[in-house]
């Protein structure tokens, strides 16, 4: 059993075209209890109930924005599967992470919508110590009301880094990259310094 609850706060633009036309302040707390299992020493499945309440107001007084306040509760299905020889810097293994959550007003939110969201990497040696990784990302949203923190969000420092940090924005969302890391170095005996680019 794992009771869990999480406080987030984070400034988030919003864009017309390539014009930032918004900022706003998100705030949002998330309660739950999750049911799962771990599957021998390399996954875990869960499923659970969540309750999730999330409050917009525009970040500067000049923001014409009245603040908006969202509350969503419903079911949670989750998988890991994790065979990495190294959390940061793989160079053998996968990660694989899945999500399915589905809104339900019937539990006392406002919304009724479904969100599916994978994650997957796969790491690759190289030469003697250079390690390739490919990594995916995937969101798929059903149903007409949906919770404004389930939009996805693309753009930014390794996550599209051509476009302004959460530029792109959508009900679904498909991203894929290829990292290339070489070491450079060990401090101390312990930690490791990479170049790299993806």
């Amino acid at each position: 059993l794992l009771p869990h609850a999480a406080y987030h706060a984070r400034n988030q633009p919003l864009f017309l075209g390539q014009d930032r036309a918004l900022e706003l302040r998100r705030q949002s707390f998330d309660a739950g209890l999750d049911a799962g299992y771990w599957i021998d020493d390399w996954g875990a499945l869960s499923m659970g109930v969540f309750h999730r309440t999330s409050r917009y107001e525009g970040r500067t007084a000049a923001s014409e924005f009245d603040p908006i306040t969202q509350n969503s509760t419903g079911l949670r299905l989750d998988f890991q599967r994790d065979t990495q020889d190294d959390a940061q810097f793989p160079r053998r293994g996968q990660f694989v992470q899945g999500s399915l959550r589905h809104h339900l007003r019937s539990l006392g939110g406002e919304f009724d919508a479904t969100v599916l969201e994978l994650r997957g990497l796969q790491a690759l040696p190289l030469g003697d110590d250079d390690r390739l990784l490919f990594q995916t990302r995937l969101q798929y949203t059903e149903g007409d009301n949906l919770p404004a923190d389930e939009f996805s969000f693309l753009g930014g420092f390794l996550d599209l880094s051509g476009y302004p940090e959460d530029a792109r924005v959508g009900r679904h969302s498909a991203l894929a990259q290829a990292i290339y890391y070489h070491p450079l170095a060990s401090l101390f005996g312990r930690y490791r310094v990479f170049a790299g680019g993806s």
